[in-house]
């Protein structure tokens, strides 16, 4: 494998010769999903269909790769096949992958029913993947996003930072979504954080636009994420922009890259 590349080295090459690579964890917890009405699991696959679909039509180069977190294991959803992350695929197999792998994990025994998912392994599954994406393809910019149903988790905190960790060193960036009609999740709040990701929590008349953040926010390249912020959801809570960590008022370009006149230099040349 060639050498992993600089930090440095892959920002100058520029994002339109990047790659990008997405990894979906998806919980699935049987006690959650089963507490909840039945058309709701089936919705949100509905929505994650949406953005796969989407993030593949952006560029043929773009990979895939998606996750199942239960609480007695972590289960590789798609790709079917021993390729690390999957490039385009028709729609109904990935459908049909997704659809087969979730409700086949909400199936299996959930061990108790106060067993948390293996959100931390199911993170570290997908960040070893995506590092030996990135081995195979250095300029390659990989992304998480985490979509998680289940409540706060006090054992679990702690793997869910040293997964922070990791991420931050290697620079893959998790965006967490919480499912949850509770309080906000102060773990997944800090795993946004560190890795520079973006944290929100769908519920009520959020979680119908669940759609809409996923396509504004998750498709996004890691190019054009860096310059997104990100709007607060209902009843006051608020999330937070990965570079300025101050809360934020409308889902807008930042300023620098709106800004004509502050935007860098293209080259034309060629």
């Amino acid at each position: 494998c060639p050498p992993a590349m600089k930090a440095e080295e892959r920002r100058a090459v520029g994002s339109s010769a990047s790659p990008s690579v997405l990894a979906v964890v998806v919980d699935c917890s049987p006690v959650e999903w089963a507490a909840r009405p039945a058309d709701e699991l089936p919705h949100l696959l509905e929505q994650l269909m949406m953005l796969c679909s989407a993030y593949w039509s952006l560029a043929s180069s773009n990979r895939l790769l998606v996750v199942g977190a239960h609480p007695a294991a972590a289960r590789l959803l798609w790709p079917e096949r021993r390729e690390l992350a999957a490039e385009v695929a028709p729609p109904h197999r990935l459908r049909a992958a997704l659809a087969r792998g979730v409700r086949g994990l909400v199936a299996l025994d959930p061990l108790s029913d106060a067993a948390a998912p293996a959100l931390a392994a199911a993170l570290s599954l997908a960040i070893c993947r995506l590092e030996r994406v990135r081995r195979e393809e250095p300029l390659a910019q990989p992304r998480v996003l985490l979509l998680s149903a289940s409540a706060e988790c006090p054992s679990a905190s702690l793997r869910l930072t040293n997964a922070a960790f990791a991420a931050k060193k290697l620079e893959v960036a998790i965006d967490t979504v919480l499912l949850a009609p509770t309080a906000d999740s102060i773990s997944l709040q800090q795993l946004a954080h560190l890795s520079g990701g973006v944290y929100h929590r769908a519920e009520g008349s959020s979680k119908e636009g669940l759609g809409c953040f996923l396509l504004f926010s998750a498709r996004a390249s890691s190019h054009t994420h860096a310059h997104l912020t990100e709007a607060p959801a209902p009843h006051g809570h608020l999330v937070l922009h990965p570079a300025s960590r101050q809360p934020l008022r409308s889902l807008r370009l930042s300023r620098t890259f709106a800004n004509p006149s502050t935007r860098p230099p293209v080259d034309n040349s060629n």
